[in-house]
C-alpha cells in the first residue's frame, strides 16, 4: 500500500483561525485485499512540538476518535482511526478539518506548525509517515496592521513583497498591483468628460 497526503494551504502566511484541510489516501495497488489497520496521528507529544499541541479537530471520519491520553500512545489530541480494509485496486480517502487555537500563536515554533505525524500502527508497527508539504514552513499570524518599522506598510504586506519589516528603507524588487474602484455618478463623468476633452486627456471608463 501507499499512503499520500497533502493540505489546502498554499501560501506561506494564513490568518488564526482559519481552517485547514488536510487530505489522507490510501491506496492499495495489489491484487488482493489488504488486511485491517490502524493509522494514529500523535497528538500532544510531551518530547517535541506536535500538532496536537496548537490545534483542534473540527471534522474527522467517523471511522477516527480523538484520543484523550489516557493509554500513553497516542497522546491527548490525537487520532485513532481504524481502518477496516482496503480493497484491492482501490483508494481510501480520508479527510481532516482542523483549526489553530487562537491561544496558539505565541507557541507555535518559529518554522512554521508541524503537521500532523501518522503512524501506521498495524501491520506495519512503527512506519511513521508526515504530510508531503511537511517542507513548506506555514507560519500563522493574528493581525494584518502592525508595522514596526513605521513606513506605512504593514508587516504582513511586507512579508508578502518581500521587504523587511523592520527597515523603512527597503525596497521591494518584485512589481506592486493595486485594483482600484472608482465609484461615479452620470454627473460626475459628464463633468470630468468635458475636463478631458478641453485638456485633450485620454478618459477611459
Amino acid at each position: 500500500m501507499s499512503f499520500s497526503f497533502a493540505s489546502n494551504l498554499d501560501d506561506a502566511l494564513f490568518y488564526i483561525g482559519d481552517t485547514i484541510t488536510w487530505t489522507v489516501l490510501i491506496t492499495n495497488r495489489s491484487a488482493a485485499d489488504a488486511p485491517a489497520f490502524l493509522l494514529t496521528e500523535s497528538g500532544n507529544d510531551p518530547s517535541f512540538d506536535r500538532f496536537g499541541k496548537y490545534a483542534e479537530w473540527l471534522e474527522i471520519p467517523s471511522i477516527c476518535t480523538v484520543a484523550d491520553g489516557s493509554i500513553g500512545y497516542p497522546y491527548d489530541n490525537g487520532l485513532v482511526c481504524a481502518i477496516d480494509s482496503v480493497p484491492a485496486k482501490s483508494t481510501k480517502s480520508l479527510v481532516f478539518v482542523t483549526k489553530m487555537r487562537a491561544d496558539a500563536l505565541d507557541i507555535i515554533p518559529g518554522g512554521g506548525i508541524p503537521n500532523p505525524w501518522f503512524d501506521i500502527t498495524t501491520p506495519v508497527e512503527g512506519n511513521y509517515v508526515v504530510l508531503d508539504n511537511s517542507s513548506n514552513a506555514h507560519n500563522p499570524i493574528e493581525d494584518v496592521l502592525t508595522d514596526s518599522d513605521g513606513d506605512g506598510v504593514s508587516d504582513f504586506n511586507e512579508a508578502l513583497v518581500g521587504t523587511n519589516p523592520n527597515d523603512a528603507s527597503s525596497l521591494s524588487t518584485r512589481d506592486s498591483v493595486i485594483d482600484v474602484a472608482i465609484l461615479y455618478t452620470q454627473v460626475i463623468y459628464r463633468r470630468y468628460l468635458s475636463f478631458a476633452i478641453s485638456h485633450n486627456l485620454i478618459l477611459t471608463i
